[in-house]
């Protein structure tokens, strides 16, 4: 790779950080070109350079999201692999470990949500897309559509920051909805 290249990467990756933590800390709607530029450490070019307007900062961190999110489901479908309800099991572990991959992931898209909800179209595909997979695995069982609607509500109330739950609590009812899945 190029130094050039490998130096737009890094300023991109640095960028994204910035504009999540902005999110995080400041609120959704206060993402902007500036702020992130200011909590980056870099000048309003060198956002632009990477990201040549605000709709396409929120496009980059949601597509971060989702190649995060895919490589963990990928490598959870691999684990799973041969087990009757892999998908399953595979969506399972995404939610339950979006937030280890980072806490910040939720003010993707809540940032997406207030900004421009159509940028949330390529989220949308990819959580369809894994549906239809689990449903092709788990016809008739609408067990598994409640297990998976049980994991993704507890993101949910995550990413709205109104959890409920202890992280103990948390990782127990995971388990559980793990457990009963590969028992399926």
């Amino acid at each position: 790779m190029s130094q050039r290249k490998q130096r737009s990467n890094n300023s991109s990756e640095i960028t994204l950080d910035a504009a999540e933590r902005v999110a995080k800390n400041l609120g959704p709607g206060k993402v902007s070109l500036d702020s992130v530029a200011k909590e980056a450490g870099l000048t309003k070019g060198g956002v632009l350079y990477n990201f040549p307007s605000k709709t396409a900062l929120i496009e980059g961190m949601l597509s971060r999201l989702i190649r995060t999110t895919s490589g963990l489901h990928a490598q959870s479908l691999e684990e799973a692999q041969g087990h009757p309800k892999a998908a399953l099991i595979a969506n399972l572990k995404v939610a339950q470990g979006i937030n280890d991959i980072s806490p910040q992931i939720p003010m993707a898209i809540l940032t997406g949500v207030a900004q421009k909800p159509d940028l949330l179209k390529p989220l949308r595909e990819v959580l369809t897309e894994r549906y239809q997979l689990m449903a092709a695995e788990n016809a008739d069982n609408p067990e598994a559509e409640i297990m998976w609607l049980a994991a993704e509500g507890m993101q949910l109330l995550e990413l709205l920051g109104i959890q409920p739950f202890t992280q103990e609590r948390k990782e127990e009812i995971f388990a559980y909805l793990l457990e009963k899945g590969q028992a399926q």
